[in-house]
């Protein structure tokens, strides 16, 4: 596995922990943690870019891509 693909999954663990603490309010803190990435890429890309990638994320939304985690995921990783 190269060092993007474990970062990513990395990264996705711990955001997984992040929402495991607060599954009284899951919604909402889904929610928020989707306000904040749009924040985050609207300064890194712009308004613009913002909306090229979210018109992306549609595509691959409707191709199936983020249905639940997938099976790839290495054990010591899933909590």
């Amino acid at each position: 596995m190269d060092d993007d693909k474990l970062k990513m999954i990395e990264v996705q663990a711990d955001l997984m922990d992040l929402f495991v603490k607060y599954a009284d309010n899951m919604p909402e803190a889904v929610a928020i943690a989707f306000k904040t990435v749009l924040d985050c890429y609207v300064a890194q890309l712009g308004r613009e870019g913002t909306v090229g990638m979210l018109d992306h994320a549609k595509i691959t939304v409707n191709m199936g891509k983020h249905d639940i985690l997938g099976t790839d995921l290495p054990k010591n990783l899933v909590n």
